[in-house]
């Protein structure tokens, strides 16, 4: 019986041990990510991603100075070239309406640009919203959606985050790199920093409506 008690004394202690490594792995992995989400949001502080504005044949940069720009007439906001550092479409399958990317000069400049695409959009119907038809595009009328350029894996908790807040009529939205949720006004937005954060607010924020949780 010592001998077995000196055995689980032993495993119990190697136990504990790696039990503590991994927990101290886990907050330098976190740690680790938030720096990187950090820095991804820092990087992309000036750009904006325009979606579903057709793709033309020999398309240049000229061509997609000239889109922004368009937008930039149509909510009433006048886009010199000399405002923009890039412009580009994200790589992807050919044939496709890959979106694209502008970066402006400056913060201010790009934050401006959202604010009146946001007040445009607000102050119109749901077929009035920004669409190909007032861009002057040529075919199908279609919606154009503008807003920040995030990173792939913070589009995908975004996506995630506004999911939830659907199905629970909550809140959700994304500002200076942080996606916060809320249930009522008055409450103090919670910010979502991983899926673990939309599991643990599950418990206590029951579902009001089952037909939009995802299956």
């Amino acid at each position: 019986m010592s001998f077995i008690n000196e055995k689980f004394e032993s495993l119990y202690s190697k136990a504990s041990l790696l039990e503590k490594k991994g927990i101290d792995s886990e907050v330098h992995i976190n740690r680790l990510n938030k720096q990187v989400q950090d820095l991804n949001f820092l990087s992309r502080q000036a750009t904006i991603e325009l979606r579903n504005i057709p793709t033309k044949d020999q398309e240049t940069p000229a061509d997609l100075i000239s889109a922004v720009s368009s937008v930039g007439k149509t909510i009433d906001l006048e886009v010199q070239q000399s405002a923009f550092r890039d412009v580009y479409r994200i790589p992807g399958k050919p044939g496709l309406c890959r979106p694209i990317v502008a970066e402006f000069s400056s913060v201010n400049k790009r934050n401006e640009f959202l604010s009146k695409v946001r007040k445009f959009n607000k102050e119109r119907s749901v077929n009035d919203k920004l669409n190909t038809q007032l861009l002057g595009i040529a075919g199908e009328k279609k919606p154009v959606f503008i807003d920040e350029h995030l990173p792939p894996a913070t589009k995908k908790l975004l996506y995630e985050a506004r999911q939830f807040a659907k199905a629970r009529n909550c809140t959700c939205w994304y500002s200076n790199g942080r996606i916060l949720l809320k249930k009522d006004p008055a409450d103090k937005p919670v910010e979502i920093k991983s899926e673990k954060c939309l599991t643990m607010l599950a418990l206590t924020v029951p579902v009001s409506d089952p037909s939009r949780v995802k299956p």
